[in-house]
């Protein structure tokens, strides 16, 4: 039976049983399976038969049959939710240079443990980077350190990323790096609260992205950002050149943007600054098609577009623009 699986979706199931499960079997070797997602849920109080556990470098408890581990030897899609101890140390019983699609939700302690450099296959990717599980809590600083380094692997065949946090408000907002070296992206969802201002440097190190989903929780005054320009000069390397920044190309292959702004940015001072900056960023990718946002922030975004589309100053050609297709969220 074992050996002839191609799909296999398990749960909920307790982490303290999950090899004994797959070891209870006719085999121990799936060499047909190719997809398999893991749910997990309650662990049992008493634990039965050939089972026994060992305690993981962070003090939590693992299970083992004798130090044997399934193998699977065509596996290439890995989907795993709600595992309770280190993800990191678990991900390891799989073939992880081999898998082409990763999937990790709401396994608490993500972004302090897991790294995706040994993944590097990886075409598919989607990471909750949940710290403290069901209580949604997220720390700011494991997040940005997660995602900054994250942005900086080199994963030459991943094509699409998507990392999300729990929270609902999406009021806390993380810094990204200047540029990225996942240039391979055509698909990217950062669903964590973004700084406005940042978005661009990020664009232009990904050539190939065609769409992109944010959600902007901060857009700083003219006199934040004209001090982060001057003190951070790495992180904004065009800042002094404003006739260059105003009239250079953002992107070329960007083909639709979605922006979801937090709650906070869209009822205080700084919503109409940051809906003008986001045209004006539109203003400078002549290859975009469509833009996503909240229907109550319609009317001002498209009087915005205009705005920038008429801007002297601005980008030397802004007539797609006029063919600029606005969508709901």
């Amino acid at each position: 039976m074992a050996k002839s699986l191609k799909w296999l979706d398990i749960g909920p199931i307790a982490a303290d049983s999950i090899w004994s499960s797959f070891l209870s079997s006719s085999g121990d070797v799936f060499e047909s399976l190719y997809h398999l997602r893991l749910e997990f849920g309650q662990n049992p109080g008493h634990k039965q038969g050939r089972l026994r556990h060992r305690h993981t470098q962070s003090g939590t408890i693992e299970s083992i049959v004798g130090n044997i581990y399934p193998l699977f030897p065509k596996l290439n899609s890995l989907d795993i939710s709600a595992y309770p101890y280190n993800v990191a140390r678990f991900l390891e019983k799989f073939p992880r240079a081999q898998l082409r699609q990763l999937s990790v939700d709401k396994c608490p302690g993500t972004c302090n443990q897991l790294s995706l450099e040994p993944f590097t296959g990886l075409v598919f990717c989607r990471i909750d980077i949940a710290e403290k599980g069901s209580t949604g809590e997220v720390d700011k600083h494991s997040a940005e350190h997660w995602v900054c380094n994250t942005m900086s692997l080199k994963l030459p065949r991943l094509a699409s990323l998507t990392v999300t946090t729990p929270t609902t408000d999406f009021d806390m907002e993380i810094g990204v790096p200047s540029g990225s070296t996942l240039t391979s992206l055509r698909y990217l969802t950062l669903d964590i609260g973004l700084r406005l201002d940042e978005l661009e440097e990020l664009l232009i190190s990904l050539p190939l992205l065609t769409h992109l989903w944010v959600t902007v929780a901060e857009v700083p005054t003219k006199a934040h950002e004209y001090l982060s320009r001057k003190t951070r000069p790495k992180k904004y390397p065009h800042g002094g050149d404003k006739i260059f920044t105003k009239h250079r190309v953002i992107s070329t292959s960007l083909e639709f943007l979605l922006v979801r702004m937090s709650k906070s940015l869209i009822s205080g001072r700084r919503r109409n600054r940051a809906l003008a900056k986001t045209a004006w960023l539109m203003a400078r990718i002549p290859s975009i098609l469509r833009f996503a946002i909240d229907p109550e922030l319609e009317h001002e975004m498209q009087k915005c577009v205009k705005q920038a589309a008429a801007d002297a100053a601005g980008p030397l050609d802004t007539g797609h623009l006029a063919q600029l297709q606005i969508v709901f969220i």
